[in-house]
């Protein structure tokens, strides 16, 4: 991954490369509306990332246009501060129950991007919950014990598999 003095060169290029530049030359975080304006829903997404993460606020994302780049927006910039609280922005405009899932999916991210399985507990959806438990210990290699927190048998069977090839 590219970082330091690298990033501070590529992040300009990057950004108007995406699109993200006002016509006046203000910068995505000076007008993150300007993201709306890309074609294509990852370079929106992108776009809106790089000016919530030069603002320090996850309500950038908020100004997306479209559903999917607003969620894709809050759950990485969540994934990336390794910090839930982004999540509870996520507003779908459609039934509760898919909103509740779609924060509970971002928590899960952040989960398994700040390695604490303190937060794969309480999903409403058991199967998220066996999800970021296997993810943890396949993944980002957390203790295999973990797996025996799946409630699901097959899931927790081959959460364990990967693990005792790993000790």
């Amino acid at each position: 991954m590219t970082s330091g003095p690298a990033l501070a060169r590529v992040v300009p290029l990057a950004a108007a490369a995406l699109g993200c530049l006002a016509t006046t030359g203000a910068n995505a975080a000076q007008s993150p509306a300007a993201c709306n304006t890309g074609v294509v829903v990852t370079k929106q997404i992108e776009c809106f990332l790089d000016a919530a993460r030069d603002a320090g606020d996850a309500a950038v994302c908020e100004a997306a246009e479209n559903a999917t780049v607003r969620f894709q927006c809050l759950s990485t910039y969540a994934e990336r501060i390794s910090d839930p609280a982004p999540c509870t922005r996520i507003d779908t405009g459609t039934t509760a129950e898919e909103t509740q899932a779609l924060r509970e999916s971002c928590v899960a991210g952040v989960a398994i991007a700040r390695r604490d399985p303190a937060l794969c507990k309480g999903f409403t959806t058991p199967a998220l919950s066996d999800s970021c438990y296997m993810m943890l210990v396949v993944e980002a290699g957390a203790d295999p014990a973990l797996c025996d927190r799946i409630q699901h048998v097959v899931l927790r069977r081959a959460c364990r598999e990967p693990a005792a090839g790993r000790q």
